[in-house]
């Protein structure tokens, strides 16, 4: 029997879908449909109820369930145990607005200590991620919420930190620190995308500081050319690479701040996940405040 058709059939029962089903496992619709069927003739029995939309287990696809599963597990423990090199990828998803410069360095350095590995990213919002992650679509991924459900697990990875960005022509550039009164009046460019925006706009309320809105950007990319062009300044995440026309200064009064962590089913047994988590937990503890 080929353990590919078993793996088809614990997807098939997780999606309900075959058109999802053949996708998850990277595979065209009639190979997925071909390996259910033969699955099937196999044990001489239906495992699937079939309508034109989905799939429910039958009685005897129920009872074949935790088998299936079980010999999986079994089948991924020897291969660990012989430490078989396993070439499927590692599917890691990014929360949208993330900045992303706080965390590809993990992306990063687990493809060069893995380079027979393939990682494939997945940038959506996080009710989607969660629902991936939940059918088995994407194996982990990066957000900022503090918790999903007890059945996932977390390690935080990275506190991304708004600065205040000026022109480096700017007085306010020579500044090792500002306060957010040094502010007033000064020409803002807002970022619409800020996951922070109404913590940001809700301080400088509250403290009565007052600015003139010069321009309304949807990417970072925009807001640094503009910074960079002395259209104003702004509040943003500290890229990890150089624009020598802006300087990046911390507020010295206020703390505009979000916590990044990595989100994974607590029942894993994905072997290319378990050394991406290995790599975390080794690096992560070095990065002040991170660790709960």
């Amino acid at each position: 029997m080929n353990l590919q058709f078993i793996k088809y059939f614990l997807v098939l029962s997780s999606t309900e879908n075959f058109t999802k089903g053949a996708k998850q496992v990277n595979v065209v619709q009639s190979t997925f449909s071909a390996g259910i069927k033969k699955l099937e003739e196999h044990f001489g029995v239906q495992l699937f109820e079939r309508n034109n939309r989905n799939v429910k287990l039958t009685k005897y696809g129920q009872q074949f369930l935790p088998k299936a599963k079980e010999l999986l597990n079994k089948w991924s423990d020897i291969e660990q145990d012989f430490n078989v090199i396993n070439l499927e990828s590692l599917r890691i998803g990014f929360v949208q607005n993330l900045s992303i410069n706080d965390i590809l360095h993990y992306v990063n350095d687990y493809q060069k200590l893995n380079s027979l590995s393939k990682i494939v990213i997945t940038e959506d919002k996080h009710e989607k991620l969660y629902e991936l992650l939940q059918q088995g679509e994407i194996h982990a991924f990066f957000s900022d919420k503090n918790s999903i459900s007890t059945d996932f697990e977390k390690i935080p990875v990275a506190v991304e930190k708004l600065y205040f960005a000026i022109n480096a022509d700017h007085p306010l550039a020579k500044k090792e620190f500002v306060n957010l009164q040094q502010i007033a009046e000064e020409d803002f460019i807002e970022r619409s995308q800020c996951v922070l925006h109404d913590e940001v706009f809700g301080e400088l309320s509250k403290r009565n500081i007052k600015f003139t809105k010069t321009f309304t950007a949807h990417n970072n990319e925009t807001v640094l050319a503009l910074v960079a062009s002395n259209m104003g300044f702004t509040l943003m995440p500290k890229p990890n690479f150089s624009v020598p026309e802006v300087k990046f200064i911390p507020i010295k009064d206020a703390d505009f701040s979000r916590r990044i962590s990595l989100f994974w089913k607590n029942d894993y047994r994905k072997k290319e996940l378990h050394k991406f988590l290995s790599l975390l937990r080794e690096t992560t503890h070095i990065i002040n405040g991170v660790r709960d």
